[in-house]
């Protein structure tokens, strides 16, 4: 199993990850590399080879036997921010090419850089693309919950910072970002804890380490966003090869 953790996205390529119905702020990408994938969103069902599903989808992902490659990125990346424009439904299935697949299925360092350039040059997205114009503030905010996922943030505390109100604060984040500024939040925090726990931390020290009450307040944050406990990536530590970008 590989699993790739960059400053704006995350890759997995392994066994395919059967989790319960849940939706998250990172845009998912979904890639079989043997069976279809079968996709619950949106009261429908679908199966395909491939999916996009657009952040804060409810869904429900399965299949894909032996294995599969699942990227997710952050909607307000450059990459993130140009393909969920060009999104017309928040559930999109398409047809793999060979080469991305052959791609996804190597085994050395390169990667992460194969899948990211192919992956997102089959939908349309330019590796160049300028990154989203976003309000200084709303920019100033989204550096300071990044940087400090661990503290607790108020929208009080973080709009005195900017010299707005907590509600005007609040408007431009989710004008700018689609997302709610308590969304993001969460999904930093959460970030921070699954890169912890992958260094090698305990659940408690990631727990800790990323601003949680406890262990079992991350496990419960963790399965909702992501549709698993954070003990998969535990019990799986062994046979799994990390990278940070």
């Amino acid at each position: 199993m590989l699993l790739i953790l960059g400053p704006d996205r995350l890759l997995y390529r392994g066994p395919p990850v059967d989790g319960a119905r849940h939706r998250h702020h990172a845009l998912q990408l979904a890639l079989s590399l043997g069976e279809p994938l079968r996709l619950e969103a949106d009261g429908a069902v679908q199966q395909a080879m491939g999916f996009t599903i657009a952040a804060d989808t409810a869904h429900q992902l399965s299949g894909g036997a032996p294995q599969v490659a699942l990227l997710y990125l952050e909607p307000e990346s450059a990459a993130g921010a140009e393909l969920s424009a060009s999104m017309q439904t928040t559930v999109q299935a398409w047809q793999p090419s060979s080469t991305l697949k052959s791609a996804a299925a190597t085994e050395d360092d390169e990667a992460f850089t194969l899948i990211d350039a192919l992956w997102l040059a089959e939908l349309g997205v330019a590796a160049s693309s300028l990154p989203p114009i976003l309000d200084d503030r709303v920019a100033d905010t989204l550096a300071r919950l990044a940087a400090t996922p661990g503290e607790p943030h108020s929208a009080t505390a973080l709009a005195a910072r900017v010299q707005l109100s907590p509600d005007r604060l609040m408007h431009l984040f989710a004008q700018g970002t689609g997302t709610s500024l308590r969304s993001y939040a969460l999904w930093a925090k959460l970030k921070t804890a699954l890169h912890q726990a992958l260094a090698g931390a305990t659940l408690t020290e990631a727990a800790h380490a990323a601003g949680f009450a406890d262990s079992a307040h991350l496990s419960h944050s963790f399965k909702a966003m992501f549709g698993l406990p954070p003990r998969f990536l535990f019990e799986r530590r062994a046979g799994l090869v990390v990278r940070f970008r």
